[in-house]
């Protein structure tokens, strides 16, 4: 039941100071000012969470790694860092994501929505951080500066790549130019071999070992190859 009925909206509540509260949306009080700045607010709430800007106060402390954070919602996200609890999932595919506002970026890609739109050409993207880079095309802005040279990029990834030229790193080695590893190498008479059974088998030729013994005649071999290749003269 929700006896207490909005008179402008029609909107009811359970109780009155839910009422009261809502009443404000049309009346636009805000009877809970900030004595920092003056910011005033419909609930006392949150106002209190709005003085944590003023204090610095960090009241969530993560149990597992000592991080603080000053909002509950930053605090929770963290909190998933651990778990790596997706509570966030897409009804259209199986992924799942930590916060709303990725599941709601992701969403776009099956919708095809690109609601945030170039105010210079209306290109229009999926994402604000797409738009934003976008948006330096029109602007010149350079904003990722190498400590080094200081030329200037629009992207962080072209910033990355320009400077392995100051570093020389070359972190992209083709596989099919690479030497083969040959670790097997022996010390007598430097031979190379894939694997270290292929060595010990070459080993017993300069070592005049033959563990392999007939069992029919005294004849013994190297390798078991040839043991089994001169059994079948019996």
């Amino acid at each position: 039941e929700r006896p207490y009925q909005c008179t402008e909206c029609g909107k009811a509540f359970k109780g009155s100071s839910g009422l009261r509260y809502h009443m404000r949306d049309h009346t636009g009080e805000r009877p809970y000012s900030c004595h920092e700045c003056g910011k005033a607010f419909k609930r006392s709430s949150l106002l209190q969470i709005h003085q944590r800007v003023h204090t610095g106060l960090r009241a969530f402390e993560c149990a597992q790694c000592g991080l603080t954070f000053k909002w509950a919602s930053h605090y929770q996200y963290h909190l998933r860092q651990h778990t790596g609890e997706r509570p966030y999932r897409c009804p259209a595919c199986p992924k799942a994501f930590k916060n709303s506002s990725s599941l709601r970026r992701h969403r776009h890609t099956h919708t095809g929505e690109r609601p945030h739109a170039c105010p210079v050409c209306g290109k229009a993207f999926a994402q604000t951080s797409n738009l934003r880079q976008h948006q330096r095309v029109h602007t010149g802005e350079r904003p990722y500066a190498c400590p080094q040279c200081g030329k200037t990029f629009t992207h962080s990834s072209n910033l990355q790549l320009h400077r392995r030229t100051h570093s020389a790193a070359r972190p992209y080695r083709c596989l099919l130019l690479t030497p083969p590893v040959i670790p097997h190498r022996c010390p007598t008479c430097g031979k190379t071999f894939k694997n270290s059974s292929g060595l010990a088998r070459h080993q017993h030729g300069h070592a005049a070992e033959r563990p392999f013994k007939c069992a029919v005649c005294p004849k013994t071999f190297v390798q078991l190859a040839g043991l089994l290749g001169h059994q079948r003269s019996h």
